[in-house]
């Protein structure tokens, strides 16, 4: 099992804390000083509870900030006392929103969002994942398809960042090589993070090799992180084939990338990405293709970034 649940679950203990203690308190008297909603604070949350109470069986299927967001554009929220409210959704100037559906991914639903206006971006129906930019005005109908059972705005990923490396004498990999004569030679590593951007730079200077990109999996992060992971594991590794795949096209693409690594035959994978939605509780799709990568004698690592425990080994 991939451990990417543990910070995500430390916080919302630590929000469970929070409302057992600090809200009761103020609402008993006990804060520093007596807290007292306010009639405005309560219109706008009774409207709120009306707003939710109304939404139509499609609406319910969708996210709440996109279900704000298309009210919004309609004037709905306006009507409803709540036009201070600020969905929290990225809109295009063309009007359109990245989305990700969960769904029974079929030819036909994928035609009904294409002939809807929008663009697929990738679906994998192993996961029942769609990616795509769709208008927001055509939100709500892609919702009512009865093999669509959810519709929110594209998940983001986060990088567990890595800054310039002093890797190589930290982990010994200097005196290794020297010892026993190993540079990685007959080994393919895979890398996942956003993407490789300033690759052929960092080529042309000498500080990388030939990279393998799987087809259409370079990433657009503008930041160039995969490359980055791709030196320091050459200057630990020299002799070693390097292959990369984006992590950052959602969940289901950062899983079916981990097993296009390991089919094209990576014996090693790392990765520095994590979703907010990754699961504390149990296995979701990324940890169920680590999961499947790893039986097949793959070796995985993901990194830690500030989140590592050294009290955990």
């Amino acid at each position: 099992m991939k451990k990417r649940g543990t910070v995500l679950f430390a916080a919302w203990c630590g929000a469970l804390l929070f409302i057992w203690t600090v809200i009761p308190a103020f609402a008993q008297g006990g804060g520093p000083s007596s807290f007292v909603m306010s009639a405005e604070v309560k219109q706008q949350l009774n409207a709120m509870r009306m707003e939710k109470a109304a939404r139509t069986p499609a609406q319910k299927k969708m996210n709440s900030q996109l279900v704000h967001a298309v009210k919004a554009r309609r004037g709905e929220l306006k009507q409803m006392g709540l036009s201070s409210l600020r969905p929290g959704v990225k809109v295009e100037d063309d009007g359109t929103v990245l989305v990700d559906i969960k769904a029974r991914v079929t030819p036909g639903l994928l035609a009904d969002i294409e002939g809807l206006g929008g663009v697929i971006v990738n679906f994998y129906g192993e996961y029942d994942a769609i990616r795509a930019r769709v208008p927001l005005d055509a939100v709500e109908a892609i919702a009512e398809d009865d093999d669509v059972f959810r519709v929110g705005p594209a998940e983001r990923y986060i990088l567990n960042k890595i800054n310039t490396s002093e890797g190589d004498a930290a982990h010994a990999a200097n005196v290794t090589r020297r010892l026993y004569n190993r540079n990685g030679t007959g080994v393919k590593v895979g890398v996942l993070s956003d993407s490789v951007d300033f690759l052929s730079s960092v080529q042309s200077s000498g500080d990388l090799p030939f990279v393998t990109v799987l087809p259409g999996q370079a990433g657009l992060g503008r930041t160039g992180e995969g490359t980055a992971m791709l030196e320091i594991i050459h200057d630990l590794a020299p002799g070693a084939q390097l292959y990369f795949a984006t992590a950052a096209n959602g969940v289901a693409s950062f899983a079916n990338n981990i097993n296009a690594l390991a089919n094209a035959g990576c014996r090693v994978i790392v990765d520095d990405v994590f979703y907010l939605s990754e699961s504390p509780f149990q296995d979701d799709v990324i940890a169920r293709a680590v999961n499947s990568v790893t039986s097949r004698g793959v070796l995985y690592f993901s990194s830690a970034g500030n989140l590592g425990n050294l009290n955990s080994g």
